[in-house]
């Protein structure tokens, strides 16, 4: 179960972790001979690196503008919920300002 399971992550890693597809394609390459020097069959690692390609698309076939639709609110950790909860509930009124623009009329998500 290992020797199946330990290829297929690494090599998801791998595609989650590179925007390029050079890069990552480059990467995968050199994963996979090192699992095969470790004694890692062929067919093996052939299924786990088309398992992990089809369950990952790379991030150039990916919409990434849509994922990132809201703008971002960082603001001061505070164990109250008054102040985001005041902003999520008014955030209608908020929006009607004629001189707000377009990008930020949807809520914004809160950081600390």
């Amino acid at each position: 179960h290992l020797n199946k399971s330990l290829p297929y992550s690494q090599f998801l890693r791998v595609l989650r972790n590179n925007s390029q597809s050079h890069q990552c394609n480059l990467q995968l390459e050199t994963m996979y001979n090192r699992f095969q020097a470790r004694g890692y069959p062929h067919n093996i690692l052939d299924e786990a690196l088309k398992r992990a390609r089809t369950a990952y698309t790379l991030p150039d076939s990916r919409d990434v503008k849509a994922a990132n639709t809201r703008s971002i609110f960082p603001m001061q950790y505070t164990a109250s919920v008054e102040l985001t909860s005041s902003i999520r509930n008014n955030w209608n009124i908020l929006a009607l300002d004629p001189t707000l623009p377009e990008d930020l009329r949807q809520k914004p998500l809160f950081c600390y």
